[in-house]
């Protein structure tokens, strides 16, 4: 509803430029759909123009802390931000299997609450992204592990 362009484009234009600035949508549409259009088009957190100033600020802060909390460690440039830290924690201790709690508490800061399809969507549009030599192993009820290469 943004003149000229809407906001998945804005965003995708965004992290094209600069894929460590956190970037979190503030929207009216709150659909399923449009959070997981907005987390794919690279934005790292999502939240509905409902929500409280005190959430949509603690959710700010969350994606700040982010920021300074993965910026040193490398991760392929084509991915996102987002994706970019999954990455690096994947990395942090190749063949463990993390779980999604520990992936939010990790990515997100403690105690965070998102819906699980979040990671899911972050961590499909990885895969094609992830360096030869390297994959992503998926456990069903258990969660994420990055084996290969660097083992």
């Amino acid at each position: 509803m943004m003149p000229r362009k809407n906001g998945y484009e804005t965003c995708r234009e965004m992290r094209s430029l600069d894929r460590e600035t956190p970037i979190v949508f503030l929207s009216a549409l709150d659909s399923e759909r449009d959070q997981i259009s907005g987390l794919e088009s690279g934005a790292d957190d999502f939240v509905s123009k409902t929500a409280s100033d005190e959430l949509l600020l603690a959710r700010i802060r969350k994606a700040l802390e982010r920021a300074d909390r993965f910026s040193t460690a490398a991760a392929p440039a084509s991915m996102t931000k987002t994706e970019a830290d999954i990455y690096r924690l994947l990395d942090s201790d190749r063949g463990h299997f993390f779980s999604y709690r520990e992936m939010f508490d990790a990515i997100c800061g403690e105690g965070y609450v998102a819906d699980r399809s979040a990671i899911r969507v972050h961590v499909s549009n990885m895969r094609g992204k992830i360096p030869d030599g390297e994959r992503l192993d998926v456990k069903r009820g258990v969660g994420y592990a990055l084996v290969g290469a660097g083992q």
